[in-house]
């Protein structure tokens, strides 16, 4: 939550005078005394590419946000949209994690069973198997929480170690891969079920930045470790 001089807390208005007012796009953002209506006052910040974050209302795909970047604009709840500068902001204070955190993370996984190369993953996580299923095993494990939470980019401007880059074609059939390393137009990666063999772990893959494709699959989107 954020608070204003330990009395007010930032609020979502649901537009009336009973809790059960639904939430929603339009509404203002206002102060109100702490502990007033907690469904609309506790927020997470997702951060994006740029290092910028969007304030996002818990459990909903609200977030706030402005029609214009000017003095005096009313901040109302928007719909999450990472491309919306009008809900990016920059927050001081807040220390950003480090890439090389994650770098340190992953180096650890790969003496880790079930992330080690040749190790195979034959299960499923945060309901996906094979190599995206691996991939956002990794990613929750890095990050203590869904890759699927993350900032999504649909540029490959600014990989970096920890995002989770996803390529696939028309029909949604692609590979999944988790990036380790990044030097000039190359990605360096992990992945299962790639060149290592079926269902295996693989490290120190490499694959063309600019290429825009994997194995024939063209770049999708990309998950922004936050």
């Amino acid at each position: 939550e954020t608070y204003f001089n330990k009395t007010y807390e930032k609020i979502a208005n649901r537009g009336g005078n009973n809790l059960t007012d639904p939430l929603k796009v339009g509404c203002a953002i206002d102060l109100w005394t702490i502990g007033q209506d907690n469904a609309a006052s506790m927020w997470e910040l997702v951060r994006v590419w740029d290092d910028s974050y969007i304030i996002k209302l818990i459990n909903s795909n609200l977030v706030v946000g402005t029609t214009s970047a000017t003095a005096g604009t009313q901040l109302t709840l928007k719909t999450f949209n990472v491309f919306d500068t009008n809900q990016r902001w920059f927050v001081e204070g807040v220390t950003v994690s480090n890439t090389n955190d994650y770098a340190s993370k992953l180096n650890a996984l790969r003496n880790t069973s079930g992330y080690k190369a040749g190790d195979s993953f034959t299960g499923s996580f945060d309901n996906a198997s094979q190599c995206h299923g691996w991939a956002l095993m990794v990613g929750n494990n890095i990050s203590g929480r869904s890759a699927r939470s993350w900032g999504v980019s649909n540029t490959l401007s600014g990989v970096k170690v920890g995002d989770i880059i996803r390529y696939e074609n028309a029909s949604k059939v692609g590979h999944t891969i988790v990036v380790i390393g990044v030097s000039g137009d190359t990605i360096i990666y992990a992945d299962c079920n790639g060149n290592g063999g079926y269902l295996k772990i693989a490290w120190d893959q490499k694959v063309s930045k600019s290429a825009g494709s994997i194995f024939g699959y063209p770049f999708a989107y990309r998950y922004v470790a936050p």
